[in-house]
């Protein structure tokens, strides 16, 4: 709300300078020698109509543009119903360190469990050198929605080829990647969901 009101604020203060901007060339101007006065006079309304009229646009742009972030930031509401099963795929490569609050963090969205999966495609030794298959294969025995994919066909050692190998044990209507070394915002889920529910063209 803070973000918003300082943002309505700026854009009032730049048309009110804008105004004063115009109202001074305009007095400036029209106290000038009178044989520019009366060039003026026939000339001025028209500079003023427009440089108002593009000031307008200009104010009413930034508007629309407001208008529609505020719109973003506001929750959706989606019925039960509407709300997409989602796979999330977590590649992961020696992520000891953040592999367990990002998963946490996913299983702790905003978002119905019973509509959640989470995939962790991580790499096996010698590529990875610490204790994330471990950490991911304890995690998967801890939550039911979340399983441990080790990356060992031929495309072991890539990112891409991690996620390849397990989008044949995802079951979401929807398939999500998720870096291992973030945590998501609590509505992420929910906000990526509304999306393909509200626009059946939406692929991806």
């Amino acid at each position: 709300m803070k973000n918003k009101l300082v943002f309505a604020g700026v854009v009032l203060v730049l048309f009110m300078m804008g105004v004063a901007a115009g109202s001074v060339a305009y007095s400036a101007i029209y106290l000038a020698s009178w044989v520019n006065r009366n060039i003026l006079n026939e000339w001025l309304p028209y500079a003023l109509v427009l440089f108002f009229a593009a000031l307008t646009i200009i104010t009413a742009y930034f508007t629309y543009r407001f208008i529609r972030q505020c719109r973003m930031l506001e929750l959706p509401k989606l019925k039960e119903s509407e709300i997409l099963p989602m796979t999330i795929v977590v590649p992961a490569l020696n992520e000891e360190r953040t592999i367990v609050p990002c998963v946490e963090s996913l299983l702790a969205a905003d978002y119905p469990r019973e509509k959640l999966e989470v995939i962790i495609a991580h790499e096996v030794p010698p590529r990875c050198t610490d204790s994330t298959p471990a950490l991911a294969a304890r995690l998967a025995e801890k939550y039911s929605i979340v399983k441990a994919v080790p990356n060992c066909d031929g495309h072991r050692g890539t990112k891409a080829g991690a996620i390849n190998n397990c989008l044949k044990d995802a079951s979401g209507a929807i398939v999500g990647i998720y870096d291992a070394d973030n945590v998501v915002s609590p509505d992420a889920l929910l906000r990526a969901s509304a999306q393909f529910s509200r626009n059946e063209d939406l692929a991806c």
